[in-house]
């Protein structure tokens, strides 16, 4: 049986510690090799900054952890940001990933995973989901308006490309 697997490597803070990391990842046999894939945390403002770089460096997969995204280029928690999302805390969400690396990571087709309670927020929900993200990892209370909501963007999408 062929085992299909996805390893989100820990966090590292610079690209030295990135490549040591794998490298000491394939010493014990995990690396990027037909079914098993090595996944990239992407949870700084570096991360992102450096995304060419890391790029270079090779890896299948991102995992954004967009409560620490949020937290970092806002300034508040999750719980805040959803509590009373602000058109200008959206907008500026938006701008970050607008303007840094995360286009580069679905043009150069890596599977892009969001985490956080944040992707509560309706407006970064189709942000990412019309971005093309591969996968969006959802809490509880966000999988009752989630299918109706998906439902609603397959049919304005195969609108837009007539099918």
């Amino acid at each position: 049986k062929r085992l299909d697997l996805q390893v989100v490597l820990p966090q590292t803070f610079s690209l030295e510690e990135f490549l040591n990391l794998k490298r000491h990842y394939a010493s014990l046999g995990i690396y990027s090799k037909g079914s098993l894939k090595v996944w990239k945390q992407f949870l700084t403002v570096s991360d992102f900054n450096n995304v060419e770089t890391y790029l270079d460096a090779g890896f299948d997969g991102a995992m954004i952890d967009l409560d620490k995204i949020i937290e970092i280029i806002i300034g508040v928690d999750s719980d805040s940001f959803l509590s009373g999302p602000r058109l200008d805390w959206i907008q500026s969400v938006e701008k970050f990933f607008k303007e840094t690396g995360f286009n580069k990571l679905i043009k150069n087709h890596k599977q892009v995973l969001i985490t956080g309670k944040s992707i509560g927020s309706e407006e970064l929900l189709n942000y990412f989901i019309k971005s093309g993200v591969w996968g969006i990892a959802v809490r509880e209370n966000v999988i009752d308006s989630l299918r109706e909501h998906v439902s609603f963007l397959e049919k304005k999408f195969s609108g837009m490309t007539g099918q």
